[in-house]
């Protein structure tokens, strides 16, 4: 997948989970422990996370191919 397609992939994913769970930019950011504006910029597909921890606290376990992490059971968020 190109590059692009993948950002553009991961900011729908992103702002789905994000309203799914009611989130705010502000309250995504305080459960990823990165400021505020971070998830705004994942949601608009300006930057994506260079750190994989960050995806391990976004991301679903079933996204995560089964892996431990700090999401909440069921969907990522918590």
């Amino acid at each position: 997948m190109p590059k692009d397609a993948a950002v553009g992939e991961f900011a729908v994913l992103v702002r789905a989970l994000k309203a799914r769970h009611g989130r705010s930019c502000e309250a995504l950011g305080r459960r990823l422990s990165v400021s505020a504006s971070t998830p705004h910029r994942y949601c608009s597909g300006a930057t994506v996370p260079e750190e994989s921890p960050v995806v391990d606290r976004l991301a679903p376990p079933a996204v995560r191919g089964g892996r431990g992490g700090t999401a909440g059971p069921g969907g990522g968020l918590g």
